[in-house]
């Protein structure tokens, strides 16, 4: 469920309505995630006391992750476990923060790391999911081995490489 942009209804935010909406998705799914806003304002500080169990999602920039370890820290007092830190946004350059660093500050394991993908930018152009509008994308490639992780399931994604390689040469003309 994404974070709402509208002002007026991240006012509305009552922890009663999302303890519902909770009740009926648990009904529907074994996961339930649910993407807050950063920080520790009054949706974030809502949705992180109704978790049975908190994945926090970062940048590796020093102000990013200093929001991170605030809600870890949030988590640990209201005795939430904390299953892990996602790293999204990854360049791999010098200037933002090594993964080694990210997880020494926070004190938490690094599920995994999503790069920087321009498919990302372009599925928020399309209001979708990047795994739904790019499937076969880096950053897609990436939530989904993430997930498999997660839940104990295998991913390839040599295969999801295999499958866009030969979709290339056949755009190409070079394979039928």
């Amino acid at each position: 469920m994404p974070a709402s942009l509208s002002v007026k209804e991240l006012t509305q935010i009552k922890p009663e309505i999302i303890k519902n909406f909770k009740k009926e998705f648990k009904k529907m799914s074994n996961y339930i995630i649910v993407d807050c806003a950063a920080g520790l304002g009054h949706e974030a500080t809502a949705v992180i006391e109704l978790a049975d169990e908190l994945i926090v999602v970062t940048n590796p920039e020093v102000p990013a992750i200093t929001d991170a370890l605030k809600t870890i820290k949030l988590a640990e007092h209201l005795n939430i476990p904390v299953m892990g830190v996602i790293i999204t946004r990854v360049k791999k350059n010098r200037i933002e923060m090594q993964p080694d660093t990210v997880k020494e500050m926070l004190e938490t394991p690094i599920l995994g790391m999503i790069p920087e993908d321009l498919a990302v930018a372009q599925s928020l152009n399309y209001k979708d999911a990047v795994i739904h509008a790019f499937p076969k994308s880096n950053a897609s490639r990436a939530y989904k081995e993430i997930a498999a992780q997660i839940i104990g399931a295998h991913y390839d994604s040599n295969k999801d490489k295999e499958k866009m390689h030969r979709i290339i040469l056949r755009r190409l003309g070079l394979i039928r």
